[in-house]
C-alpha cells in the first residue's frame, strides 16, 4: 500500500510539473508573438511574372503600392515573359513615377528541357532581389490592403 501511495504521489507530481512546464512555454510563446507584432517589420520584394497583362498590370501595381502596403515594399520586380502587347510600355511608364518598380526581361530559352516560363521568371526575380523576404503574385491579381 505504501509503495502504491508513493507511486501515485510521484505520478501526480510529475503530471503537475509537466502541466506547469507546458503553461510556461505557451505563455512564453505568446509573449514572443506580441514582441513580433510590435517589432519593425522587414521590407519585402514582390516578384510579378507577367506575359501579355496590359489589362491588369497597372491595377496590380496600384494595389501593391496602396497606402497600407507601401511602407513594407522595398522593390517590385515585374518580369516580362516575352509579352506581345503593351505590358512593357505600361510598366516602363509606371516605373517613371514609382522608382521601386523595376522591369526585367526573361531571356529567350534555348533549353531542350522545357521549364515553365513562370518558374524561370521567378528565378530571375530572385536573382535581383535586394531583401530577405520575397512575395510572389500574378499580374492579374489585386492584392487587398494590408496584404
Amino acid at each position: 500500500m505504501i509503495v502504491w501511495n508513493g507511486f501515485f504521489i510521484f505520478i501526480t507530481t510529475f503530471y503537475v510539473i509537466t502541466i506547469l512546464w507546458y503553461l510556461f512555454g505557451i505563455r512564453r510563446l505568446n509573449r514572443n508573438r506580441l514582441m513580433l507584432n510590435h517589432k519593425k517589420l522587414e521590407q519585402i520584394t514582390v516578384i510579378i511574372p507577367a506575359k501579355d497583362e496590359e489589362k491588369t498590370i497597372v491595377s496590380c501595381l496600384d494595389a501593391l503600392l496602396s497606402e497600407a502596403n507601401r511602407p513594407f515594399i522595398h522593390q517590385i520586380l515585374v518580369i516580362n515573359d516575352h509579352s506581345t502587347d503593351q505590358t512593357v510600355r505600361q510598366v516602363e511608364t509606371y516605373s517613371l513615377n514609382h522608382p521601386e518598380v523595376k522591369l526585367l526581361h526573361l531571356p529567350p530559352s534555348h533549353d531542350p528541357v522545357k521549364i515553365s516560363p513562370k518558374k524561370k521568371a521567378i528565378e530571375l526575380g530572385i536573382q535581383f532581389t535586394q531583401t530577405e523576404w520575397i512575395a510572389i503574385t500574378d499580374a492579374d491579381c489585386l492584392v487587398p490592403p494590408e496584404w
